[in-house]
């Protein structure tokens, strides 16, 4: 006689198993693609830098070619790129441009059009350096506010119809408060954003244990990840910075400063960990400092990344994504080893 109890109890094991097999398939799905940021005013790559992007399995670079400020009245393009290295064939270009707030806010409303055609011509002739397939895609950086968000919006609609004339897409940067208060801050019209987790913590203020990154404070803002009606690629910090305070006022940013470069005890003296008080005023990295000025050290270790890829992990729900760490950089690279980058990235699969 057949067990009914026996047959439910081996259809369930069946079941589970099944699912347990759908499951693993399911977070096997992500495409995961390699990237870094490169935001140096001159493309110089070394050989060591070449032989790390084919050892990370890197496939995009988002290359900075300009920055767009408000001087004298009018938008003016700066630190255009000086182009001295080529980029693997095998890799693919995501010409970037930052455009400050300000512009965004002083330049006029019926002056959006030609401030987008300006961008786009210079786009288009900084491009012809490189190979046309290589080119899939156009970023823009802003960290708009209310006041300019509308026109920035428009700016990246007059950008995105050029865009896809040429058959190029468009992608935008995105920060953490604009994913929590999506509603107010508003979703730019691009195919693609970048969500930059980073740079979020209070940089002014001396107490402030690391601007860089604060996984406490990021969770707060996750929220609505999953619920951000556009398609998001992750930018990481692997940068490092000395901040320089007077009178408990932040006034000088010193990249790529590290303990060891404060080691002269005739001039530096250690208050607390990563934090400095100058003993003497001397010159540090080209900067002259002044006896008494404070210098904090930021960077951000191996195993917040960890955290941080863990978290966004757990929010983000798309089949494909682009990681991308900040930027490409053989000091900054340095601090970490290809298994530990390539460790960050697959916890993302």
């Amino acid at each position: 006689m057949i067990n009914p109890l026996k047959i439910f109890s081996v259809l369930l094991v069946s079941l589970l198993s099944m699912l347990s097999l759908f499951n693993c398939y399911q977070a096997s799905e992500r495409k995961v693609t390699p990237a870094f940021y490169h935001w140096k005013n001159t493309l110089n790559l070394s050989d060591k830098i070449y032989q790390q992007l084919h050892k990370l399995e890197v496939q995009k670079i988002y290359l900075r070619f300009f920055d767009v400020d408000w001087e004298h009245g009018k938008a003016v393009p700066l630190s255009v790129l000086n182009k001295q290295a080529d980029i693997p064939d095998s890799i693919y270009i995501v010409p970037t441009v930052f455009i400050t707030n300000r512009t965004m806010i002083n330049t006029a409303g019926p002056d959006i059009p030609e401030l987008a055609e300006k961008i786009f011509k210079k786009l288009s002739r900084l491009s012809t350096e490189f190979k046309k397939e290589q080119i899939k895609e156009m970023q823009f950086d802003c960290d708009w506010s209310q006041q300019s968000r509308e026109k920035y919006f428009h700016l990246l609609e007059v950008l995105k119809s050029k865009l896809s004339n040429q058959g190029l897409k468009i992608s935008a940067t995105i920060r953490l408060h604009q994913i929590k208060y999506y509603q107010k801050t508003g979703i730019p019209n691009v195919d693609r954003g970048v969500l930059m987790f980073y740079n979020m913590d209070d940089i002014d203020q001396l107490e402030t244990p690391n601007s860089i990154i604060n996984i406490s404070l990021a969770k707060t803002y996750l929220s609505e990840l999953k619920h951000y009606p556009l398609t998001l690629d992750i930018a990481l910090p692997i940068f490092k910075w000395g901040l320089v305070f007077q009178d408990g006022k932040m006034v000088k940013i010193i990249n790529n400063l590290d303990s060891k470069e404060l080691g002269d005890e005739e001039h530096f003296f250690k208050i607390q960990q990563n934090r400095f008080e100058v003993s003497k005023s001397t010159y540090l990295k080209g900067y002259y400092i002044y006896q008494k000025d404070q210098i904090k050290l930021e960077q951000v270790n191996i195993k917040t990344l960890r955290e941080a890829a863990d978290l966004l992990t757990e929010n983000i729900n798309n089949d494909d994504l682009n990681v991308i760490f900040y930027h490409l950089d053989s000091v900054q690279i340095a601090d970490y080893s290809n298994e530990d980058l390539k460790n960050i990235y697959h916890r993302f699969h």
